[in-house]
C-alpha cells in the first residue's frame, strides 16, 4: 500500500473508530429553530434581542455569534419558559485554544495523528478490529514498525499486538477494514474531539446551545443584551406661512449575523448603565506567584457634567474683547422664494409633508420614552434603514439670536420649537426649510414633552451687532479698620453693549441675545423678566425696520480685601480714603495714617540721600589715595589732595552724626504708627 492510500485510509479510520450504538442512552435532543422576534435599540450602544418558538420535552436550540459578542450574550442571556419544563443547561463555544482542549482529552486529535499513532494512544484499551479473516477483540499492547525494501524504495508499514483471550495476536494495519473502541469516556472524548474539529472551521462564529427538558409542548422565549450601533434621529422642520411641521426619522443598523425578518422593533430613549465585564474568554493564574483572584472586576463609572463650570472657568480666564460689525451672506427674498416653491409641487412644504403617517407611535414608559413601530420590520443583516417616528405641527417663534461664543456673534436665523408634539425629541440634526426652500441645518438637544429648544441653522443676512465689553470699574463700597486692618468692600463693575441693527425696509424683528453667565457676579441690568440657562441670560428686544438699539448689560461683583495699614503706601490708602461712603472717623484715621506714613517715608528718604552721600565720598576717597602714591609730598597736587581728602573726613563725620539721629527719629516714628494702628478700630 503506497503512502497516499495510508494516509487516506487512516483518516476515515477516526470515524470508523465510534461506534454505531453502544447502549449511551435515549436518542439526542431535536433541534428546534428560534427565530428572532423582538428587537429594543437603547441610545447606550447596546440592544435587546428576544427569539421565540416552541419547544416539547426533549429539544435543541442552537444560536450563533460572533466570537466578539458572546461577552455580552453569555452575561445577560434571560430564558423565559412557560410551561412545567426547564432548561436542562446552556452549552456555548469556549475560547480557549482547540490545541489546548484536543490535548487534554483521552486521545489526542490535536496534531492530525495517523492510525497507527491513534491506536499508539490507546494502549491498554480494549478494541475490536474486524479484519480480512474476522472479527478480533483484545487490549492494545503495542505498535510496530517495519521498514521493506520493495521497487518503488522504502515503505513503511505497521502492526497493531493486541493481548487477546488466545494470547498475543499481531495484526497489520494494511488488513483492518475497521476498529471500534469499548471504551466508553474515550468514545464520548473522540465524539467531542470531532465536533470541535468540524465546529473550528468556522473560526467567525461561536455557538450557544440551549437544551430544554420535561413538559408538553410550550412556548419558550430567550432574550439577552448585545453590542448595537446606537440608533439615531433625524429632524425636518418646515415652516410654511404661521405654520410650523416637525418631522423625525429614526436611523438604525442590522449589524447582527441573521436577517430581521418580521421583527417587533422599540426604539427608546433610555441610556442605560452598560459596561463591559469578560466573562467568556478563559482566564488562567499562573501559581504559585499570584492567587486565583480571576481578573480585575470592572465597575461602570460615575460621571458628572463639569460642562458649566469649564465654561465659566474659560470665559474667566480669557474675557471677552470684541468689537466690530458681523454679517452673513446675502439672501433670496422671501417672495421670490415663496414663487419659486410653488412652482415646483415636490417642495417640502406643510402642505406636501402633513399627510405622512409615522410608522412607529411613541409613548411613555415610566422614566423611559419608546417608539414601538406599528408593523413588524424586515431588515437584512449588514444593512441600515430609516423611519418615520414623528409628523407633528408644532409651536414655534422665528427669530434671530446672537451669542458672542456662536459664529463669534453673529446674527443667526434660528427658530424656538415648543415640543407640543407629544414625544420625547431625541438629540440629532435638523434641516430646515422656509417656504419650501432649504434654509439651512442645525441642531437639536434631547428635548422633552412641552420642553422648548432654540435651533439656530444659518446667519441673517439682515441684521448686524456689534458687541462691546468695556472694562471693568471698581468702586470702595465700604471701609473698616480692625486692629489695624483695612477691611475694604470694592464693587466691581462690567458693562456690555449689544448694538444691534435690522436691515430689514419692511419689517420689525425679534432678537434674542444669549450673554455669557459670570459665576459670581450679579445681573443688575437689564431688570425685569430675564431667562436663565446653565451657561447664558437670554434677553428679548424687537427692533423696527431700519434701525438700531442698544442693549446694556450690567454685571456688578462685590469683593473683600483685607491689607495690614503698616504695609500700604500712602498712595494706597488715600485710593480707600476717596471712597463715598466711608464714615467720617474712618477718613480721618486713614488721614493721619497717610500723614503718619508721608513722614516715616521722608525720613527714610533722607537717610538713604546721607548713606549714598558717603558712599561716594569713601569712593572718590580710594580714588585720592591710590592717585597720592605716585606723587612726591612737596608736590602742589599731593597739597590739593589732602586738604580735600579732610574736607571729606569732616563732612563724612557730619554724615554719621545726622544719622545717628534721623535713624532715632525714624524708630519713634515707627513705634508710633505700630502703636497707634495696634489700638485703631473703627467700624
Amino acid at each position: 500500500m503506497n503512502a497516499t492510500v495510508r494516509s487516506i485510509t487512516a483518516t476515515v479510520m477516526v470515524f470508523l473508530l465510534l461506534p454505531v450504538s453502544r447502549g449511551q442512552g435515549a436518542v439526542g435532543a431535536e433541534e428546534v429553530a428560534m427565530p428572532l422576534k423582538r428587537v429594543v435599540l437603547f441610545t447606550s450602544g447596546v440592544g435587546y434581542f428576544e427569539h421565540s418558538g416552541e419547544v416539547d420535552s426533549s429539544s435543541r436550540v442552537t444560536l450563533r455569534f460572533r466570537p466578539e459578542v458572546m461577552v455580552d450574550v453569555i452575561r445577560s442571556l434571560v430564558v423565559l419558559d412557560r410551561g412545567p419544563g426547564s432548561v436542562v443547561a446552556g452549552v456555548y463555544d469556549s475560547r480557549e485554544p482547540l490545541e489546548r482542549t484536543l490535548r487534554s482529552l483521552s486521545v489526542n486529535l490535536a496534531d492530525n495523528p495517523a492510525l497507527h499513532q491513534i491506536l499508539r494512544r490507546l494502549r491498554g484499551r480494549s478494541v475490536e478490529l474486524a479484519t480480512l479473516e474476522g472479527s478480533l477483540k483484545g487490549r492494545v499492547v503495542s505498535v510496530q514498525k517495519r521498514t521493506v525494501i520493495g521497487e518503488k524504495g522504502t515503505e513503511e508499514h505497521y502492526a497493531v499486538n493486541l493481548l487477546t483471550g488466545d494470547g498475543l495476536r499481531s495484526v497489520s494495519l494494511d488488513d483492518i477494514r475497521s476498529c471500534a473502541v469499548a471504551d466508553d469516556q474515550v468514545n464520548r472524548d473522540l465524539d467531542r474531539a470531532l465536533n470541535l474539529l468540524a465546529t473550528a472551521r468556522d473560526r467567525n462564529h461561536k455557538l450557544l446551545r440551549l437544551v430544554f427538558s420535561g413538559g408538553e409542548r410550550r412556548e419558550v422565549r430567550i432574550g439577552y443584551l448585545r453590542e448595537t450601533p446606537v440608533w439615531k434621529t433625524s429632524y425636518r422642520i418646515v415652516k410654511q406661512g404661521d405654520r410650523t411641521l416637525l418631522q423625525g426619522w429614526a436611523h438604525l443598523e442590522n449589524t447582527t449575523e441573521t436577517d430581521w425578518n418580521d421583527v417587533r422593533l422599540t426604539l427608546t430613549s433610555a441610556r442605560p448603565v452598560s459596561f463591559i465585564q469578560n466573562l467568556y474568554d478563559p482566564i488562567y493564574v499562573k501559581r504559585p506567584e499570584i492567587p486565583l483572584p480571576g481578573q480585575r472586576r470592572l465597575q461602570p463609572g460615575r460621571h458628572e457634567d463639569r460642562l458649566t463650570e469649564t465654561l465659566a472657568a474659560e470665559f474667566e480666564k480669557s474675557p471677552l474683547r470684541m468689537k466690530g460689525l458681523f454679517a452673513g451672506r446675502a439672501g433670496a427674498p422671501a417672495a421670490a422664494m415663496r414663487e419659486e416653491a410653488e412652482a415646483y409641487p415636490a417642495a417640502p412644504t406643510v402642505s406636501t409633508m402633513e399627510a405622512l403617517q409615522p410608522t412607529a407611535a411613541g409613548q411613555r414608559a415610566g422614566e423611559m420614552f419608546v417608539y414601538r413601530l406599528k408593523q413588524p420590520l424586515t431588515l437584512e443583516k449588514n444593512r441600515a434603514a430609516m423611519v418615520p417616528i414623528l409628523n407633528a405641527m408644532v409651536a414655534a417663534e422665528w427669530l434671530t439670536v446672537i451669542n458672542p461664543r456662536i459664529n463669534s456673534g453673529t446674527p443667526m436665523n434660528c427658530v424656538v420649537v415648543s415640543n407640543t408634539s407629544g414625544n420625547f425629541l431625541s438629540a440629532g440634526p435638523v434641516t430646515v426649510f422656509e417656504e419650501g426652500i432649504y434654509a439651512g441645518e442645525g441642531l437639536l438637544s434631547d428635548t422633552p414633552e412641552g420642553g422648548e429648544k432654540i435651533i439656530s441653522y444659518a446667519g441673517d443676512p439682515r441684521s448686524l451687532a456689534d458687541i462691546e465689553e468695556k472694562p471693568v470699574s471698581e468702586a470702595v463700597v465700604s471701609v473698616k479698620i480692625v486692629k489695624g486692618t483695612l477691611e475694604a468692600r470694592v464693587k466691581k463693575v462690567v458693562k456690555t453693549d449689544y448694538t444691534i441693527r435690522n436691515r430689514r425696509s419692511d419689517l420689525s424683528r425679534s432678537y434674542l441675545v444669549e450673554h455669557p453667565i459670570r459665576r459670581g457676579w450679579t445681573l443688575t441690568a437689564p431688570t425685569g423678566s430675564v431667562q436663565r440657562t446653565a451657561d447664558f441670560y437670554r434677553f428679548r428686544m424687537s427692533v423696527p425696520p431700519r434701525s438700531s438699539k442698544t442693549l446694556q448689560v450690567v454685571e456688578e461683583k462685590v469683593i473683600h480685601r483685607s491689607y495690614g495699614l503698616s504695609s500700604l503706601t500712602p498712595d494706597r490708602i488715600l485710593y480707600y480714603v476717596s471712597g463715598q461712603k466711608i464714615s467720617a472717623a474712618v477718613r480721618e484715621a486713614l488721614q493721619r495714617t497717610v500723614n503718619m506714613r508721608r513722614e516715616i517715608e521722608d525720613l527714610e528718604r533722607r537717610i538713604a540721600d546721607l548713606e549714598r552721600e558717603r558712599r561716594e565720598i569713601r569712593s572718590d576717597q580710594a580714588r585720592i589715595r591710590e592717585n597720592m602714591r605716585v606723587l612726591a609730598r612737596s608736590d602742589q597736587l599731593f597739597m590739593r589732595y589732602m586738604k580735600k581728602l579732610n574736607a571729606q573726613e569732616d563732612r563724612t563725620e557730619r554724615i554719621t552724626s545726622q544719622l545717628v539721629e534721623l535713624r532715632e527719629r525714624l524708630r519713634r516714628k515707627k513705634a508710633e504708627l505700630d502703636d497707634y494702628l495696634s489700638n485703631l478700630t473703627i467700624e
